[in-house]
């Protein structure tokens, strides 16, 4: 606006100067003077206004630098405030946890100092103990550290192993018994079984024996014998002996010859070397048998021949006498 105004200032001395050249008349010439004051007084007044618009900006670029340098400080502080944040939670999260710490040592101290508290859970300790101990007498195959359900919180009383201990006193003197008692019981019921199974055994004559073995293959009998021959030839697990349907301490009163052994094959015992059941039975003695029938079995004799006999497997064998 300022050169803009210069210029028509310009323009009009031109004009003036001209018209005083040309012989214009003074009333023009002063008109023209008046408006190029006008304009002088114009041009004046907008190069104040320049100025002063000009200081304006300088101010206004001055508080912008110092708006800007606030801003960067008041961001700096915005971190500051973040990091002190994050700082301050860390510091109340681990004042939190520490509370919580202490809070619990303060019930492990109460619970052990208090006498309330600690006469409760001894009763409580004490119950289960109980419990677990019936329990143990009650099935006596079940472990004792099955039994036994400790809770943590009774830490600050007793331990799991001090608890199981204490249920092992409790409860074995009366689980061994028991156990004994199973035992011998599991031993009368053998018994009896054995004595039902042998009183079952048939009281065969040796003549019926003799002349159809085949006939009493699988079927218990009850016999007498007279051993005959026992020996290496028969091994330690089977002999041969004469027989009876009578007790009898004479051996002429045993007529038929048979052959007994502890397993199941017409070979009696081939496989069996050690037969405890036999070491107190040797030649000449009178014994009384249980025995299975097995058929036949046939066998050389000394003197070049064969012989076919009784067979039998022995369930249970009695020494009557020892000749």
């Amino acid at each position: 606006m300022f050169h803009r105004a210069m210029r028509v200032l310009g323009l009009a001395l031109a004009v003036a100067l001209l018209a005083a050249a040309c012989g214009t008349d003074t009333t023009e010439v002063d008109s023209l003077t008046a408006e190029r004051d006008q304009l002088q007084a114009t041009v004046a007044d907008l190069g104040s206004r320049l100025d002063d618009a000009e200081a304006d900006l300088a101010s206004t670029a001055d508080q912008l630098a110092e708006t800007e340098s606030e801003r960067g400080r008041l961001q700096d502080r915005i971190e500051e405030l973040d990091d002190d944040l994050t700082t301050f939670r860390s510091r109340a999260f681990a004042a939190e946890t520490r509370v919580q710490e202490v809070e619990v040592q303060m019930e492990k101290l109460r619970e052990k100092y208090d006498p309330e508290i600690r006469a409760e859970a001894q009763a409580e300790v004490d119950a289960e103990i109980a419990r677990a101990c019936q329990e143990a007498i009650a099935d006596v195959d079940v472990g004792i550290e099955d039994t036994v359900h400790f809770r943590s919180d009774w830490a600050f009383l007793t331990t799991e192993d001090e608890m199981i201990a204490a249920v092992t006193d409790c409860a074995e003197p009366e689980r061994s018994r028991t156990v004994a008692e199973r035992e011998a019981e599991a031993a009368r019921e053998a018994a009896r079984e054995e004595a039902e199974r042998l009183a079952a055994c048939e009281a065969v004559s040796p003549d019926t024996l003799e002349k159809n073995p085949a006939r009493y293959k699988d079927t218990c009998v009850h016999l007498y014998a007279y051993i005959v021959q026992f020996d290496s030839n028969t091994g330690p697990c089977s002999f041969h002996a004469e027989i009876s349907d009578r007790r009898s301490r004479r051996w002429y009163d045993y007529d038929v010859r048979s052959t007994f052994g502890l397993e199941d094959s017409e070979m009696l015992s081939a496989v069996r070397t050690d037969c405890p059941e036999l070491d107190d039975i040797d030649v000449d003695d009178f014994v009384e048998i249980w025995a299975t029938g097995l058929g036949s079995f046939s066998y050389d004799t000394s003197l070049g021949g064969s012989n076919t006999v009784p067979s039998f497997r022995i369930e249970k064998i009695s020494l009557v006498a020892k000749n």
